[in-house]
Protein backbone atom coordinates (compact mmCIF):
# COMPACT_ATOMS: atom_id res chain seq x y z
CA UNK A 1 0.00 0.00 0.00
CA UNK A 2 1.30 3.45 -0.90
CA UNK A 3 1.01 6.76 0.90
CA UNK A 4 -0.23 9.93 -0.80
CA UNK A 5 3.39 10.90 -1.58
CA UNK A 6 4.14 7.55 -3.26
CA UNK A 7 5.95 5.98 -0.29
CA UNK A 8 5.21 2.61 1.24
CA UNK A 9 2.98 2.67 4.35
CA UNK A 10 5.09 -0.10 5.93
CA UNK A 11 8.21 2.02 5.48
CA UNK A 12 6.44 4.96 7.17
CA UNK A 13 5.53 2.76 10.15
CA UNK A 14 9.06 1.36 10.36
CA UNK A 15 10.51 4.87 10.32
CA UNK A 16 8.05 6.13 12.93
CA UNK A 17 8.73 3.26 15.31
CA UNK A 18 12.52 3.63 14.88
CA UNK A 19 12.28 7.35 15.62
CA UNK A 20 10.11 6.74 18.70
CA UNK A 21 12.48 4.07 20.01
CA UNK A 22 14.51 6.63 21.99
CA UNK A 23 13.03 8.16 25.14
CA UNK A 24 14.30 11.74 24.51
CA UNK A 25 12.60 11.73 21.09
CA UNK A 26 9.33 10.48 22.60
CA UNK A 27 9.60 13.15 25.28
CA UNK A 28 10.08 15.91 22.67
CA UNK A 29 7.01 14.73 20.73
CA UNK A 30 4.85 14.68 23.87
CA UNK A 31 6.16 18.06 25.00
CA UNK A 32 5.18 19.51 21.62
CA UNK A 33 1.84 17.71 21.77
CA UNK A 34 1.12 19.34 25.14
CA UNK A 35 2.03 22.84 23.82
CA UNK A 36 0.14 25.15 21.44
CA UNK A 37 0.72 24.17 17.79
CA UNK A 38 2.85 27.19 16.89
CA UNK A 39 4.92 27.30 20.09
CA UNK A 40 8.69 26.83 20.04
CA UNK A 41 9.94 24.95 23.11
CA UNK A 42 13.34 25.43 24.76
CA UNK A 43 15.79 22.56 24.81
CA UNK A 44 16.94 20.60 26.68
CA UNK A 45 13.88 21.33 28.90
CA UNK A 46 11.40 19.81 26.43
CA UNK A 47 13.42 16.58 26.32
CA UNK A 48 14.15 16.26 30.03
CA UNK A 49 12.54 13.82 32.39
CA UNK A 50 13.08 13.47 36.11
CA UNK A 51 15.51 10.64 35.27
CA UNK A 52 17.58 12.61 32.74
CA UNK A 53 17.68 15.92 34.65
CA UNK A 54 21.00 15.13 36.33
CA UNK A 55 22.97 15.11 33.07
CA UNK A 56 21.52 17.89 30.94
CA UNK A 57 24.90 18.77 29.38
CA UNK A 58 25.24 15.28 27.95
CA UNK A 59 21.62 15.37 26.78
CA UNK A 60 22.26 18.61 24.85
CA UNK A 61 25.11 16.93 22.97
CA UNK A 62 22.97 13.86 22.24
CA UNK A 63 20.10 16.08 21.09
CA UNK A 64 22.24 18.07 18.67
CA UNK A 65 24.15 15.13 17.22
CA UNK A 66 21.54 12.39 17.25
CA UNK A 67 17.96 12.94 18.37
CA UNK A 68 17.11 16.27 16.71
CA UNK A 69 18.55 15.34 13.29
CA UNK A 70 16.60 12.04 13.34
CA UNK A 71 13.33 13.81 14.20
CA UNK A 72 13.96 16.58 11.64
CA UNK A 73 14.84 14.20 8.78
CA UNK A 74 11.52 12.45 9.34
CA UNK A 75 9.74 15.82 9.16
CA UNK A 76 8.40 15.50 12.70
CA UNK A 77 10.12 18.62 14.09
CA UNK A 78 12.02 21.75 13.17
CA UNK A 79 14.83 22.89 15.43
CA UNK A 80 17.14 25.84 15.91
CA UNK A 81 20.66 25.99 17.34
CA UNK A 82 20.47 29.49 18.84
CA UNK A 83 18.71 29.39 21.14
CA UNK A 84 18.40 25.62 21.15
CA UNK A 85 14.69 25.03 20.59
CA UNK A 86 12.17 22.81 18.82
CA UNK A 87 8.76 23.16 17.19
CA UNK A 88 6.34 20.95 15.27
CA UNK A 89 7.38 19.89 11.77
CA UNK A 90 5.22 19.25 8.68
CA UNK A 91 4.69 15.55 9.55
CA UNK A 92 4.24 16.06 13.30
CA UNK A 93 0.75 14.56 13.18
CA UNK A 94 2.19 11.06 12.66
CA UNK A 95 4.15 10.69 15.92
CA UNK A 96 1.60 12.87 17.73
CA UNK A 97 -1.20 10.44 16.88
CA UNK A 98 0.77 7.42 18.09
CA UNK A 99 1.98 9.07 21.29
CA UNK A 100 -1.54 10.39 21.96
CA UNK A 101 -2.94 6.88 21.65
CA UNK A 102 -0.27 5.48 23.95
CA UNK A 103 -0.84 8.20 26.55
CA UNK A 104 -4.59 7.65 26.40
CA UNK A 105 -4.13 3.94 26.97
CA UNK A 106 -1.42 4.19 29.62
CA UNK A 107 -3.66 2.70 32.31
CA UNK A 108 -4.03 -0.44 30.17
CA UNK A 109 -0.29 -1.00 29.74
CA UNK A 110 1.25 -3.91 31.64
CA UNK A 111 3.34 -3.03 34.67
CA UNK A 112 6.47 -3.95 32.73
CA UNK A 113 5.69 -1.01 30.41
CA UNK A 114 4.77 1.52 33.08
CA UNK A 115 3.77 4.99 31.89
CA UNK A 116 6.84 6.58 33.52
CA UNK A 117 9.03 4.79 31.00
CA UNK A 118 7.01 6.17 28.10
CA UNK A 119 7.01 9.94 28.68
CA UNK A 120 6.42 12.64 31.26
CA UNK A 121 4.26 15.73 30.84
CA UNK A 122 6.06 18.86 29.70
CA UNK A 123 6.08 21.66 32.23
CA UNK A 124 7.67 24.93 31.13
CA UNK A 125 9.69 26.73 33.73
Amino acid sequence: METSDGGDVRDQWDQLLRVLSAQPRRQIIVSLLDAPADQRLPLPAAALTSHSAEDSERLVIELQHSHLPVLARAGYIRWEQEPLSVQRGPRFSEPAAVMGLLQGSADRLPDTLAREGLVESYESE
